[in-house]
């Protein structure tokens, strides 16, 4: 029998979905960012690397608080050298380098499960409130949110390998 009434196809429109999303996350993370602060103790470890010459100085001078993660101090040293004493620039650099990680994960769950579920994990998970690793404290975030973003990369890579049975990708 003929379906006489024809219901609209609702395209999925990732621009549009995208341009939500960035503005969600700017109302999200904007006054996190203007109006944060950072921990008075983490400012002052900061500051005390500020007048190491080389990186390698940096990076020997924050190896005994990491000595059993030796990565860690890497993101640290880029910071300092980046960002210098200005808070906002750790808050903004830890906000964008833990929504990148989420996305990277989005897209491993809209592979498993779908774009609706997706687009809700995603929504869920970068609320601030969730999501606080981002605006207590910069070394610990920069630590963090380095982590998270390795991991997530390193799953979207295992679940690129799973789709493509690629050995690179694993």
């Amino acid at each position: 029998m003929l379906n006489l009434i024809q219901r609209p196809k609702v395209k999925y429109r990732p621009l549009v979905i995208g341009g939500l999303l960035l503005l969600y996350c700017a109302m999200m993370y904007a006054p996190l960012i203007w109006q944060g602060g950072i921990i008075v103790d983490d400012w002052g470890d900061l500051g005390q690397n500020l007048d190491c010459g080389t990186f390698i100085d940096c990076y020997r001078s924050w190896f005994p608080l990491f000595a059993n993660r030796p990565l860690a101090p890497i993101a640290l040293v880029f910071s300092t050298f980046a960002f210098g004493m200005h808070f906002w620039m750790y808050l903004a650099f830890n906000a964008a380098v833990f929504l990148v990680a989420l996305g990277i994960l989005a897209i491993v769950v809209r592979r498993v499960l779908g774009n609706l579920p997706e687009l809700g994990f995603f929504l869920l998970a970068s609320v601030p409130i969730i999501a606080m690793p981002i605006v207590v404290s910069p070394i610990n975030c920069l630590v963090n949110n380095s982590s998270f973003l390795l991991w997530s990369l390193a799953l979207l890579s295992l679940s690129q390998y799973c789709k493509a049975q690629r050995i690179v990708f694993y």
